[in-house]
C-alpha cells in the first residue's frame, strides 16, 4: 500500500502524513531535532552509520544515523563508475517503494539530510520475531521449512521482478514473525532500484542468500526455492538459466572464502 508522505522544514525533513501527529507533540518537526533525539545504540557496523532505539510514549521507533562518506570511499566509487550514494535517504524511498509494492519491511516515519552529509531515517519498531538466520539451523519441521523457502523465494522473486537488489540478501536480515511466520526485509539502504535490474545484482543477492543459508539446505529445498522465484515473473524465468545458477554458486563460494579469511584473520589476531 503507498504510504503517504508530507514534507517539513523547508523540503530537509520527510514524513510519513501517519506519524505526523506523534511527531508534532513531542517537537520533533525539523530534521535537526529528529538528529538529536535521544537514543540507545543498538548497532554501529561501520563509523559512518549507526541504529539507535528510542520511545515516543510507549511506541518503539529505530533511527538510523549516517554521516558523511570518507573522501577515500567517495574516491573508490568514483572511479569504479558506480557513482552511488547509499545514505539514509536511499532506505527511506527504498522503503517506500517496499510499501508500494506490499513487500514486508520496516514502517518508514521519517527521513530527512542535514549539512555536511549527513542523513537519517526513522522507522517504527518490529516486534515479537526471530531473525531467519537462528532459525534453519534448528529448524526440522518440514512443513515449516518449505513455507519458509517458499517466502523468502517469493520476497526475492518479487523485488528482483520490480527491479530492486537488497545487496545485503542474508537470512540475518530477515525477521520471521513469531505468529505468522511472515517475512520482513530489513536494512534496506543499500538497495538498488534500477529501470532494468541487471543480472549482476541478482547474482549477487541471490548469492548471498545461498551462502547464509548453504549449511541448511538440501537439492530439494533449492528446487522449491526456484519454482517459487520463477512464478514472481511473467515472462522469462530467470533461475531456468543454468549458466546463472552457476553464477550464483560461484558468487556464494567467493563469499565463503572471503569470510573464511576474515575469521581466520581475526582469530589469528586474538590468539596473539
Amino acid at each position: 500500500m503507498k504510504i503517504e508522505t508530507e514534507t517539513f522544514d523547508n523540503g530537509r525533513l520527510f514524513v510519513n502524513r501517519e506519524f505526523a501527529g506523534i511527531l508534532r507533540d513531542n517537537k520533533l518537526t525539523d530534521a535537526l531535532s529528529i538528529w538529536d533525539v535521544s537514543s540507545d545504540p543498538v548497532k554501529k557496523v561501520v563509523k559512518e552509520r549507526g541504529t539507535e532505539r528510542l520511545f515516543l510514549g510507549n511506541v518503539e521507533f529505530y533511527i538510523k544515523r549516517c554521516s558523511r562518506i570518507p573522501l577515500r570511499e567517495r574516491i573508490k566509487s568514483a572511479l569504479s563508475l558506480k557513482f552511488r550514494s547509499f545514505d539514509a535517504l536511499n532506505e527511506w524511498n527504498a522503503l517506500l517503494r517496499f510499501h508500494e509494492l506490499g513487500l514486508n519491511t520496516m514502517i518508514p516515519v521519517a527521513a530527512g539530510r542535514l549539512p555536511e552529509g549527513k542523513s537519517f531515517v526513522l522507522s517504527l519498531g518490529l516486534n515479537d520475531y526471530q531473525r531467519a538466520s537462528e532459525i534453519f539451523p534448528e529448524l526440522h519441521d518440514d512443513t515449516r521449512k518449505k513455507d519458509l523457502i517458499g517466502k523468502i523465494a517469493e520476497l526475492a522473486g518479487r523485488m528482483h521482478a520490480a527491479n530492486i537488489a537488497h545487496q545485503d540478501f542474508y537470512l540475518v536480515h530477515m525477521f520471521v514473525m513469531n505468529k505468522t511466520d511472515n517475512v520482513f526485509l530489513i536494512d534496506l539502504q543499500r538497495c538498488v532500484m534500477e529501470p532494468n535490474l541487471g543480472r549482476r545484482w541478482i547474482v549477487k543477492d541471490l548469492g548471498q542468500l545461498y551462502f547464509s543459508a548453504y549449511d541448511h539446505i538440501d537439492k530439494k529445498d533449492i528446487t522449491l526455492f526456484i519454482s517459487a522465484y520463477n512464478r514472481c515473473f511473467k515472462d522469462a524465468k530467470p533461475l531456468d538459466d543454468k549458466k546463472l545458477i552457476d553464477e550464483i554458486s560461484r558468487k556464494a563460494l567467493k563469499i565463503k572464502l572471503h569470510t573464511d579469511k576474515i575469521t581466520k584473520r581475526r582469530e589469528a589476531s586474538v590468539a596473539t
